[in-house]
């Protein structure tokens, strides 16, 4: 890992930042009640991004600037 890239460019960042948006969004009920109402949907809404987080670090071959 010699280059580096800034922070936004991470998927290993902005999937755990889409997961905390989508949980925000059910709770204040910014999301469509099909999306909230089915608990199979929740889980992946949350579940997905923190995996391609966790994919996107495992994988990762650069160094994330600040």
């Amino acid at each position: 890992m010699e280059d580096s890239k800034p922070w936004y460019l991470s998927k290993g960042v902005l999937a755990p930042i889409a997961a905390i948006l989508m949980v925000l969004g059910m709770k204040l009920g910014l999301l469509p009640a099909t999306v909230t109402d089915n608990d199979v949907v929740n889980a992946l809404v949350v579940i997905v991004p923190i995996l391609v987080g966790l994919y996107g670090r495992v994988t990762a071959t650069h160094k994330i600037t600040g």
